[in-house]
């Protein structure tokens, strides 16, 4: 057997243990959180030149610490440090630029060393607390969320199984054989369902902790696939091509799992599974010939607990903790619209075969 390494091992060697990726709604910050800054020196630097030797004076120190309060809590620690930072030498700057000496007035007094440390530590600190506050915020605005994912996607195999099973103790000597095996199967199927979901759910927890370890190894991404529809207890869909993936196999499945299920719930009837290898990446698409997601709500499409309009039963755990997985293993989980079809693709690092 060869050894094999992936085409990017070391360009995703840090990822590997990395958390959620930022949504795209924490992308959206970014600009304003760059103009608040700029503006906010911008503001103070006119109001010190304006209110210099005028009755300003003394209020103009007041252009910036309200700003810096305001953004250090609107924006918390990234904006609270960064700009607290740069108070002291750019008020140093301008505090010996005028009429000021390097006496007791650049140490005590409010226009002073003493007065910066005093308005930077305060800024600092309602940052870390807006931090900590936002966190406790989303905490408690998400557990009704997860509560409500969790219980939908549980409900659904439970309520089969608990069916199932009153109506096979209530008429079991009734029911023919062949049914009872069929129902009997049915249970299984329905087990091994919550057995996933609570699989999946316990390695969200650890990715969101920082505790998932991931255990790269040359993977047959088409093996894969057929084990996750025998486990599923499914009729096995063709798979065409090959490839092998540096990746770790548990993970693999899981993604491929909640992709198979996906497209069967949610897609047409006619799914096709395809494996290859493109540059520096393996993949594998699972596609159907479904509706799709309308395009007003593509943005969601990975978020958590995030449905559709067209699919109210699904709460978007599955997809969005797949492309979390499939980012920690170096890789992403994509979709996209091609000839009426719709098209979910697993890349991941490749895995290269040495003599």
């Amino acid at each position: 057997m060869g050894l094999y390494f992936s085409l990017s091992q070391e360009e995703h060697e840090s990822g590997r243990l990395s958390p959620l990726m930022h949504s795209a709604r924490t992308k959206r910050f970014v600009m304003p959180r760059a103009l608040w800054v700029v503006g906010l020196w911008i503001a103070y630097i006119a109001a010190w030149a304006l209110g210099h030797r005028s009755a300003l004076h003394d209020t103009s120190l007041a252009f910036a610490i309200i700003p810096l309060l305001g953004g250090a809590w609107l924006f918390g620690s990234k904006v609270a440090v960064p700009t607290a930072a740069m108070f002291i030498p750019v008020q140093t700057v301008l505090f010996l630029s005028t009429d000021h000496t390097l006496g007791w007035e650049a140490v005590g007094g409010i226009d002073g060393l003493a007065g910066q440390i005093a308005i930077v530590a305060v800024a600092v600190l309602a940052g870390f607390t807006s931090d900590a506050y936002r966190r406790l915020a989303n905490l408690v605005a998400t557990q009704g969320s997860i509560v409500a994912a969790v219980s939908h996607e549980v409900r659904t195999p439970l309520t089969a199984v608990v069916g199932i099973a009153q109506e096979l103790d209530a008429n079991w000597a009734s029911i023919p054989d062949e049914t009872r095996h069929e129902l009997v199967g049915l249970v299984a199927e329905q087990a091994a369902d919550m057995t996933a979901i609570v699989e999946d759910l316990l390695t969200a927890a650890k990715a969101e902790q920082g505790k998932l370890t991931i255990d790269p190894q040359p993977v047959d991404l088409s093996d894969v696939v057929v084990s996750v529809m025998t486990q599923l207890r499914i009729e096995p869909l063709p798979v065409s091509g090959s490839a092998r993936a540096w990746a770790d196999p548990q993970r693999v499945r899981q993604v491929m799992r909640n992709l198979v299920v996906n497209a069967r719930r949610y897609g047409g009837k006619e799914i096709v599974l395809v494996c290859g290898i493109d540059g520096g990446h393996a993949f594998v698409e699972v596609s159907d010939n479904g509706s799709g997601v309308p395009m007003g709500q593509l943005d969601e499409l990975f978020s958590p607990y995030a449905g559709t309009d067209d699919r109210p039963d699904s709460t978007g755990l599955g997809l969005a903790f797949s492309r979390q997985l499939a980012v920690m293993m170096g890789g992403n989980l994509t979709y996209r619209r091609e000839a009426n079809r719709t098209v979910f693709r697993l890349t991941l690092p490749r895995a290269v075969a040495i003599a």
